[in-house]
């Protein structure tokens, strides 16, 4: 009798904000090396969330990071429109408010919450 090692179910919500995160990470042309800063993850990961089909374990904190970076995709987004050289422009350019190049601050845990808020302060605008 040979034991066959099952695979671990993955669910829905992991696969599509797995998928998302790397939509996002492309669109806003953040390379591979700086997402896995962003996710918490080795870049090795990276590889496989793209290529082998591994995907964010919802309850950890790579989900978690991974709901934040596409809340700024979608808030950013919200702002500047959906026009990708208008995403990546501000993405990679320095912004005084914030203190730096959000392409970088989101490379850490309190840069990627701080851009955060600053994109939901002023999508809140009225």
């Amino acid at each position: 009798m040979t034991a066959s090692k099952a695979k671990p179910k993955v669910n829905d919500r992991e696969r599509v904000l797995t998928q998302s995160v790397l939509a996002a990470a492309e669109g806003l042309q953040l390379r591979d090396k700086d997402l896995a800063s962003v996710l918490g993850v080795s870049p090795s990961m990276v590889t496989n969330y793209r290529r082998h089909g591994a995907v964010l374990d919802e309850g950890k904190t790579p989900f978690h990071l991974g709901m934040a970076f596409i809340r700024i995709f979608r808030s950013l987004a919200g702002i500047v429109g959906t026009k990708p050289e208008h995403l990546r422009g501000w993405f990679h350019s320095e912004n005084r408010d914030l203190g730096g190049m959000p392409a970088q601050l989101v490379t850490k845990p309190q840069g990627l919450y701080l851009t955060l808020q600053y994109l939901d302060a002023n999508r809140a605008v009225i």
